[in-house]
């Protein structure tokens, strides 16, 4: 099995961002998180490469639906609001992914949230993207520099993700009330 291995063009400290970058050994899972000073979002992003992800035939939009549905157990009082289709690149290539957006709470705070999710079940790779924000909305410049900064090196091309044209947007935030 070819292992997908990850990196990410994202903003840095200098940028006003804290950062952290973990890798799990043997090299099955990459991940990279920070805070944004200016907008106090959080972002992360994480690619796991592992032989039990690899699904032979396997439908990615199925499985990429059922991998964002399980990000939900991760918030407290976790709302789903929204769930699209989303366009993203790799290199030159574009794929598509479930992006969602959600409300929950975190240490009593009430935070709005948004993810992006693919899986290549050929390949047994996933990607997970996620941004929360405490002050109900979104750091879109930060969300599109994570979302399209991920290269996704060594796919085989044999993730079979069923035509349907994605929406090309960035979830939008939640409605408060």
């Amino acid at each position: 099995m070819r292992s997908a291995r990850g990196s990410l063009r994202a903003p840095t400290a200098a940028s006003g961002a804290t950062t952290s970058e973990t890798t799990r050994s043997p090299a099955t899972s990459w991940s990279r998180s920070y805070v944004s000073r200016s907008s106090t979002c959080q972002m992360s992003a994480e690619v796991t490469s592992s032989p039990e992800l690899v699904v032979t035939g396997g439908d990615d939009h199925a499985l990429s639906e059922h991998w964002a549905t399980s990000l939900a157990g991760q918030y407290p009082d976790y709302r789903q609001t929204a769930r699209m289709e989303l366009t993203a690149a790799n290199r030159s290539e574009s794929y598509a992914g479930i992006a969602t957006t959600f409300s929950a709470s975190i240490a009593g705070s009430q935070v709005v949230g948004r993810s992006f999710v693919r899986v290549w079940s050929a390949d047994g790779a996933a990607l997970s993207v996620t941004q929360v924000c405490q002050q109900g909305a979104f750091d879109t410049t930060s969300w599109d520099a994570v979302v399209h900064g991920i290269t996704i090196d060594d796919l085989s091309g044999q993730s079979r993700w069923p035509e349907r044209p994605p929406e090309s947007a960035t979830p939008a935030a939640p409605a408060t009330g």
